[in-house]
């Protein structure tokens, strides 16, 4: 079992060490040019921060995901727990629905970078 759960282990790291996107998002850019965001694959943890806002019906699902998900090109965090305050009541609605949209479309495509 435990050379079993090594390799669970190996399969996720290289998971998480792959980024996935960009996803430009134009109303986010600054200089004319759009925010680019990058995701990586979730772990169970982090599902579960996510669908316990889903589970009660709320839209802090959406917020969440993006906290959670959305990274810069380096694969460092955009947004912290601490802005979820300011996501949901300062965000456009659409806006963060179309990346989350983005996000769930592009999970199926090659990843882009290593």
């Amino acid at each position: 079992m435990a050379d079993l759960m090594g390799r669970i282990a190996a399969q996720y790291k290289l998971s998480r060490d792959t980024l996935h996107g960009p996803i430009e998002v134009l109303e986010w850019g600054e200089d004319d040019k759009p925010l680019q965001i990058y995701y990586r694959s979730l772990n169970l943890n982090e599902q579960q921060d996510i669908h316990k806002y889903r589970n009660e019906g709320s839209l802090k699902s959406l917020a969440q995901t993006l906290i959670t998900r959305a990274l810069d090109s380096e694969g460092n965090r955009l947004f912290k727990p601490i802005h979820m305050t300011e996501l949901m009541k300062m965000a456009d609605a659409d806006v963060i629905s179309e990346i989350i949209i983005k996000m769930s479309e592009l999970d199926d495509e090659e990843p882009v970078k290593n």
